[in-house]
């Protein structure tokens, strides 16, 4: 997500929750960077980046998701 989506989401939360919301890439720091830019206007090179970014940062949430998991 981008800054303007994760604003949004913010506003969006209830005031009784309590629940952190991060941006998705702050799972893959190895990627450098935490913003999945919208591809919108970019050309086909924007949507050739978000993709790039959403599959391993998708791989590193599972396995984030996965550490939490009771064993």
């Amino acid at each position: 997500m981008d800054r303007a989506i994760y604003r949004d989401l913010e506003a969006l939360r209830p005031d009784r929750c309590n629940d952190e919301l991060r941006p998705f890439l702050d799972v893959a720091p190895h990627l450098g960077t935490r913003e999945v830019p919208d591809p919108y206007g970019q050309g086909p090179e924007g949507f050739e980046r978000t993709l790039d970014l959403i599959g391993p940062g998708s791989e590193a949430f599972a396995a984030s998701l996965a550490r939490s998991l009771p064993r």
